[in-house]
């Protein structure tokens, strides 16, 4: 189904199929979870109604960037996503967050310029559709910008570092952001332009491995990190490895079914998470928290069912795209690095999830617990009803009903043995991780995981660093060396000595001069007359 209208050469049309349709009912879903959610988690905010409009602005453009098959005109909602994520990530104006909302909208500025260039390809071709279109030419730097502009978007190595200091926006946002929409938004391009991508025989290898670094890079930072929210932050990061992936070896449709499932149970996790800090008088600190089944059990219930359903446990959504995904980069004639880095991936998110559950759930610390005892509203718990319905049965159902979703390969028993071998290596990993590390190499590992493998400090304080020493030699160079004596130094040094030069004149040595003028005209005069 299209519906266009064209008021120039240029046509703005809405493309209803069934990926986006899928896509935008499961975002539309999330939203109205969240509805509720923010009434009850920004009951007692002053702005609420821009908070409101904001989050509908978001919601809007992500649906246009959904259903618009339009390059240029899929900018409407690309931008839009890119404006409306800054101004709610800057919501609380404090300093971090205005540092993290700078980082954010810097790194989607990339992929607007690329986006851009590929426009300007597609102008070669006479059009502009992304959507089963096959190209006349092969043009190998178009699909090379929009894979980097998905990319930027998705967070993908080497731009992973905006994703984690986004968490600076209000948890409700967090869970509609970072769960279903702009994050995802690049691997939804990917998923559209696939035909032109394929179309120009774009080599996946060097995404691959990208991807499976992206994995591997989040899981190491969420095993360190004791802040609640970029914890789930990394593990959404993870994931969003685990989709491109998928994308890099040919799946996708598999990706977008991954996609679709975890933007369900991830929109859970944080609803869960925002109730834990938000019962606790704001505190994030891991290691501050703990036996949530006495204080809010309605929440430990969906938070270790969403935990279950990222780790891709049986009966759980996570485990019908999640495991295929990984039983077909097992199958996939892939290189051994590349398997052992995906097994190495999937110990990480076991990992970081068994930590995540037992210390929040249960308390396994020695740290004092902020008791703040509060009930849960019956917002929430209408809130938590069709996500934690989704994050059981989504998977299933997708799987059974739509068409490409449900899988026909099968592993070997050794390689299911193996998967679920390297969850118990992840338990063991955790429990020794308390007792055998010692001092000095464990704060080395936390700062070198915690960091992201230093990418933080070369996306953030490194660019900015540079960007700082750069305009401080600009600003002796040429705002106070050539363009200060050319400009306003030199014009007035000019004007000044032409007022010297003017008063001198009109002083008493203007007759002298006169008389020196008359004395040089008749001697011309005199020259002339003799010559003559």
């Amino acid at each position: 189904m299209v519906w266009l209208s064209s008021t120039s050469n240029l046509n703005i049309g809405l493309f209803f199929d069934e990926g986006g349709v899928l896509f935008l009912s499961v975002v539309l879903i999330i939203t109205g979870s969240i509805v509720f959610y923010c009434e009850w988690y920004m009951g007692d905010e002053v702005f609420k109604r821009r908070f409101f409009f904001l989050v509908m602005s978001f919601v809007g453009s992500m649906a246009g960037l959904i259903l618009i098959p339009n390059l240029v005109t899929l900018l409407i909602g690309w931008d839009g996503l890119g404006v409306t994520s800054f101004l709610l990530v800057v919501y609380y104006q404090s300093r971090s967050s205005m540092g993290a909302g700078m980082i954010t909208a810097l790194t989607n500025r990339i992929g607007d310029v690329l986006i851009l260039v590929c426009s300007g390809y597609l102008a070669l071709e006479g059009t502009w559709m992304v959507y089963e279109f096959v190209l006349v030419s092969e043009y190998s730097l178009l699909g090379l910008g929009i894979i980097i502009a998905s990319m930027t978007k998705s967070a993908q190595l080497p731009f992973s570092a905006w994703l984690p200091e986004a968490m600076a926006a209000p948890t409700p946002v967090s869970a509609l952001v970072h769960s279903s929409t702009l994050v995802t938004a690049g691997v939804y391009l990917v998923y559209r332009c696939k035909d032109i991508l394929f179309a120009n025989n774009v080599d996946f290898s060097p995404y691959t491995f990208l991807s499976l670094l992206t994995v591997i890079l989040a899981g190491g930072a969420a095993i360190v990190e004791v802040d609640l929210k970029k914890i789930v932050a990394y593990s959404t990061l993870s994931q969003l490895g685990v989709m491109f992936f998928s994308l890099s070896i040919g799946y996708v449709g598999m990706a977008l079914f991954h996609l679709c499932v975890h933007a369900l149970f991830k929109a859970l996790l944080f609803m869960t998470v925002g109730v834990v800090i938000h019962s606790s008088s704001g505190c994030q600190d891991l290691r501050s928290l703990g036996h949530g089944w006495k204080k809010y059990p309605v929440s430990m219930v969906c938070m270790e069912v969403s935990m279950w359903s990222l780790c891709g446990l049986p009966f759980m959504s996570g485990f019908y795209s999640k495991d295929y995904i990984i039983e077909m980069g097992i199958l996939s004639e892939q290189s051994f690095v590349l398997h052992f880095l995906l097994l190495v991936g999937l110990v990480l998110t076991f990992w970081y999830s068994i930590r995540f559950s037992s210390l929040v759930s249960l308390g396994l610390t020695e740290s004092l617990f902020c008791q703040v005892w509060q009930d849960e509203s019956s917002y929430v718990k209408m809130a938590y009803l069709s996500l934690l319905i989704g994050a059981v049965v989504a998977g299933w159902a997708l799987g059974e009903i739509v068409q490409g979703f449900k899988g026909g390969l099968e592993v070997t028993g050794e390689d299911k043995i193996l998967i679920l071998l390297m969850g118990g290596l992840a338990l063991y990993m955790y429990q020794i991780s308390f007792f055998f590390w010692h001092k000095d190499i464990k704060s080395k590992v936390v700062y070198f995981f915690g960091s992201m493998w230093g990418l933080k400090f070369m996306s953030g304080q490194w660019l900015g660093g540079l960007g700082l020493s750069y305009s401080d030699v600009v600003y002796r160079v040429i705002e106070k060396g050539w363009l200060e004596k050319v400009g306003p130094e030199g014009v007035n040094e000019l004007f000044g000595r032409f007022g010297g030069v003017n008063s001198w004149v009109q002083g008493y040595h203007f007759f002298r001069l006169f008389m020196v003028f008359l004395i040089v005209m008749v001697g011309i005069l005199f020259v002339v007359g003799l010559v003559i």
